[in-house]
């Protein structure tokens, strides 16, 4: 009797290490990818910046020509007084 507690004891320990294993292996994949997972957003959201700030220039060029033609009362002639 006490060789098969020991033996059934010995076993569970065995699958206890060995879901230990399974589960830090999976805890490892996770890290891992998530710390993948930042670094791709990371990118995207340099791009992201980098279009915003492409698109404000542009904003700016347009205003500054809107007001100019504004300023030639939009026909290309200067404004009449």
């Amino acid at each position: 009797m006490y060789a098969e507690f020991t033996e059934r004891m010995l076993a569970a320990e065995e699958r206890h290490d060995q879901q230990m294993a399974d589960l830090r292996g999976e805890l490892h994949r996770a890290i891992r990818f998530g710390v993948e997972e930042h670094r791709r957003e990371r990118v995207r959201r340099h791009e992201l910046e980098d279009q915003m700030k492409q698109l404000a220039a542009g904003q700016a060029e347009l205003r500054k020509w809107m007001q100019k033609w504004l300023e030639r009362s939009g026909n290309g002639h200067p404004a009449s007084s």
